[in-house]
């Protein structure tokens, strides 16, 4: 009787815990990390498909975050919450943000414990879905810009000639606006995670020279270290080039807006017909 009582003991810990962490974790998979959606995409959903895309992405990043907790806890109740449970259930959360993208487990107990060819191993991997994210990332800001830009040059030309009416013509700049703006907080937040994940490989380096790394693993370390460097810089060009376009968008549609209540039709200045290049 003893026995059964002890594991039932350990069983009802290991629902709680499962369903504290659980809760916890399906609360952190609603709240992106980009934020709300901040554009209705009525006119140019085109523009906007890529950066839905990374929002999709990181959706879906977030799920095996939560997908790898969940199961690494699940594992640790299996054996009974014992003090192996809790480091399973420690364990299958850090492999969850291994999926996610998280270079924060790099530096866990349980990556840091394995052999140095296995560790660079991990190194290399997160490096290497760093540079993947962010050649994606850079590629969706160079078309978000293009095409924002071409569809509100285009978009000038017709309220110049007549072909789209005032009312229209402050629908479609606000959205152009408002999808250029949006957009840049995807790619700007994106940026940042990608920033903080270089700070950690930069200490890892450091601790691994202390370890007596060789050089050759530090060589290829430090050449995935410098690809992620220059899509970083690649990603934050578009960005600051982004918010130019963006910038001037908001100026014509403050203008349109201001001048929609008024008898004379809203003029726009023509020096602002081309977003300054960056």
């Amino acid at each position: 009787m003893g026995n059964i009582s002890v594991l039932a003991g350990r069983g009802r810990r290991a629902a709680t815990v499962l369903l504290a962490l659980g809760l916890m974790l399906y609360a952190a998979a609603c709240a992106s990390r980009y934020g709300t959606q901040t554009v209705r995409a009525r006119y140019y959903s085109d523009c906007y498909a890529p950066i839905a895309q990374l929002r999709k992405d990181e959706s879906a990043r977030t799920s095996n975050t939560v997908a790898g907790a969940i199961l690494g806890a699940a594992i640790g109740a299996a054996i009974g919450y014992s003090q192996d449970g809790g480091r399973g259930a420690a364990i299958g959360a850090a492999g969850g943000a291994l999926i996610g993208g998280s270079a924060a487990y790099l530096i866990t107990d349980n990556i840091q414990r394995k052999s140095q060819a296995e560790r660079f191993a991990a190194y290399s991997q997160a490096l290497d879905q760093d540079i993947q994210g962010l050649g994606n990332a850079v590629a969706a800001a160079k078309l978000v810009n293009k095409c924002y830009e071409n569809s509100y040059l285009t978009l000038k030309e017709q309220y110049k000639s007549g072909r789209v009416g005032r009312e229209e013509m402050e629908a479609r700049l606000l959205e152009l606006r408002d999808g250029t703006r949006d957009a840049n907080v995807v790619l700007a937040k994106f940026s940042n995670e990608i920033a903080k994940n270089q700070l950690v490989y930069q200490d890892i380096k450091k601790s691994e020279m202390n370890k007596g790394a060789g050089g050759s693993r530090l060589a290829v370390f430090k050449d995935q270290e410098m690809q992620a460097d220059q899509k970083h810089s690649e990603l934050q060009h578009e960005i600051q080039r982004m918010k130019a376009i963006s910038a001037t968008m908001d100026s014509d549609y403050q203008t349109i807006h201001a001048d929609s209540r008024s008898p004379h039709l809203a003029v726009i200045p023509v020096g602002l017909c081309r977003p300054a290049k960056i």
